[in-house]
């Protein structure tokens, strides 16, 4: 992924560049506002490592957001927090493990290599190029702070390259292809005839009595199941946070606190001209010239061995005083603008440096405004939502009803639509709350709910107003439904038969095509059929695959049909691949296929022993 980078940026440019891209961590001055209360607070500890609630809700959101995408029109409010959280703290153990081993076998990522992926993230671009200020308004609206989203980066990176020892160990042998392919590039001559569910559906009579005796014997499955309707006070950090009101002071005050805080800084735009292991006397050529006034851009384009840089000039933009070697930034320290140093030594070569011009590295006063808001907001509405739920619990607790508690909470409660215990739309489309309604405190008993956590930040209490028993639906009201189902009862049983009667007429000699003419059934021959033929029908071709090989002229089965049918099917034949007819791309194919599943066999048990051995608490 960052090739491309590395083969275009060559040089101490390239250095330069990736040193840049640390200079706006060194402005992001409200990190430490944007992580309280129990957002911080840890949901796991791995080995002693802490995973917080805000990791875990990350990790939720964006199975969330995976699944939602590969599945369009899917609703979203269907995936709660309680389905996605199990394999989301699965994926954060499992990384975390990774990441711990990759540590003790003494690996590690510098600032650089994140610094270079923080550069091809297109989310951190403004034409084409590294935005500074985007980059912080992308993190913060995600609620991560710069050193979070860095270390996340970081530890990414290593899980990745601790990975890719696993997958760069793994081999497959020319015996393993050859075996493989015997499998999967054979191929089967088959023969097969269809019974129609159609034409024996209209056979099929289904009697009265047998539609009663159905419908007595599932009365549970033809009855409105028991419902009820509930009152719900809900209350939830988002709205909290809408309706928190802050003053200009408290605003000032923090921007205030930030400003001491923040250490002075300032931003050196610097020229260069680069020499590689120059002799004294280019040293004093370039001094001499340098000191008779001419243009040191035009020296640098001619004596830089910087292509990068020199082509514009020498420019290599600005620094905080960190992005260049120590000497390097020494140097450039010492000069005023537009003086240039004398010959300057790293290890990239030996170096003429200019001061091309000084600014100030003021922090985008709107954009920090903006960001002191919204962290000052969450602040508050954490502290206001822990007092809303405190008294939530007391008042809610041998509550005649839940209007009153709402008016002295200042909220409004919902009513339900009536819902049974597979739950409904809603409010009701949450399980935690409709497990609650249904519990024996609720239902029976009468009493609120305690409070419940319905994720994301959300809490309810309900409470029951109503309950609807379970009632039968007539017999008229579903009749249809009952006789069309023993219909295809009766009608997939006397397929089934037939086709066992057909088999035993073909293991005694008969042949598909004589059974098919003599009973007017429709017939179909497949020569030299792949697993991937496309031209036959998918579900007979799998059973076809599925069959043992002929021993003594064939081997026999049936097949029920997605439309109902019934193939009964005739294996002729089995000619096994072969590994020397495959072409260089079949087989590279292959190998990648049966490497990439050693791959992830290796990997997988890997990740089992160190699960096995790990110390996980929730």
């Amino acid at each position: 992924m960052l090739q491309s980078f590395r083969d275009n940026i060559k040089g101490f440019t390239a250095v330069f560049l990736i040193g840049l891209l640390t200079i706006p961590f060194a402005f992001v001055g409200v990190d430490s506002l944007l992580l309280s209360g129990s957002a911080a607070e840890s949901a796991l500890v791995v080995n002693g490592e802490k995973i917080t609630e805000l990791q875990v809700q990350r990790a939720i959101a964006s199975e969330r957001n995976s699944i939602v995408q590969a599945n369009p029109g899917l609703d979203a409010e269907l995936l709660s927090d309680e389905l996605l959280r199990p394999r989301a703290e699965q994926q954060l153990i499992a990384a975390a493990l990774l990441s711990q081993a990759a540590r003790e076998a003494g690996m590690a990522i510098g600032p650089r290599p994140v610094a270079q992926q923080l550069a091809e993230i297109g989310a951190f671009q403004s034409g084409g190029r590294f935005d500074p200020d985007r980059y912080r308004y992308v993190l913060q609206s995600q609620g991560y702070t710069s050193a979070e989203f860095k270390a996340t980066v970081a530890d990414e990176l290593l899980t990745q390259q601790f990975s890719s020892g696993v997958l760069n160990s793994s081999f497959v042998t020319a015996s393993e292809i050859d075996q493989l392919a015997e499998i999967i590039e054979q191929t089967r001559n088959y023969y097969y005839l269809t019974l129609s569910a159609e034409a024996a559906a209209a056979q099929v009579v289904v009697e009265p009595a047998a539609v009663e005796a159905f419908y007595a014997a599932n009365s549970a499955r033809f009855s409105t199941p028991e419902q009820l309707v509930v009152d719900t006070i809900e209350l939830s950090l988002a709205t909290a946070a809408a309706a928190v009101e802050l003053s200009p002071q408290q605003v000032e005050q923090r921007l205030a606190q930030l400003a001491e805080s923040a250490a002075p800084s300032e931003l050196r735009s610097a020229a260069h001209i680069l020499l590689e292991q120059p002799d004294q006397a280019q040293l004093d050529e370039i001094a001499a010239k340098l000191a008779a006034g001419e243009s040191f851009a035009a020296l640098a384009s001619e004596y830089s061995v910087d292509i990068v840089s020199a082509a514009a000039g020498g420019e290599l933009g600005f620094t905080d005083g960190s992005a260049f070697p120590e000497p390097f930034e020494a140097a450039l320290a010492d000069l005023a603008v537009g003086e240039v140093s004398g010959p300057v030594e790293t290890d990239a070569g030996i170096h003429f440096i200019k001061l091309l011009a000084v600014e100030s590295a003021a922090v985008d006063a709107q954009l920090q405004r903006a960001d002191v808001e919204r962290a000052l907001r969450a602040e508050l509405a954490q502290s206001n939502l822990a007092a809303q739920l405190a008294a939530l619990k007391e008042l809610s607790f041998n509550a005649e009803s839940l209007t009153a508690v709402a008016d002295q909470l200042g909220v409004v409660v919902q009513r339900s639509a009536p819902f049974a215990r597979s739950g409904g739309s809603g409010i009701a489309a949450e399980p935690a709350l409709v497990a609650a309604a249904f519990s024996d405190d609720v239902r029976v008993d009468g009493f609120a709910s305690e409070v419940i956590e319905l994720g994301d930040d959300r809490y309810a209490v309900v409470k029951v107003v109503e309950q609807l028993p379970a009632s039968p639906i007539a017999l008229d009201e579903v009749r249809a439904e009952i006789e069309a189902e023993l219909r295809q009862q009766q009608v997939a049983e006397q397929l089934s038969a037939r086709a066992m009667a057909y088999i035993a007429e073909l293991e005694q000699g008969a042949r598909v095509e004589q059974l098919a003419k003599r009973d007017q059934l429709s017939w179909q021959v497949v020569a030299d059929a792949t697993m991937a033929e496309p031209q036959v029908q998918r579900e007979i071709l799998q059973r076809a695959f599925a069959m043992a090989s002929p021993q003594a002229g064939g081997s026999y089965a049936q097949q029920q049909l997605a439309s109902g049918d019934v193939a009964v099917i005739a294996l002729r034949e089995v000619a096994l691949g072969s590994a020397s007819q495959l072409s260089a791309a079949r087989r590279a194919a292959l190998r990648g296929g049966l490497t990439q599943s050693a791959v992830l066999a290796e990997l997988s048990g890997y990740q089992g022993a160190l699960s096995a051995g790990a110390e996980v608490k929730r």
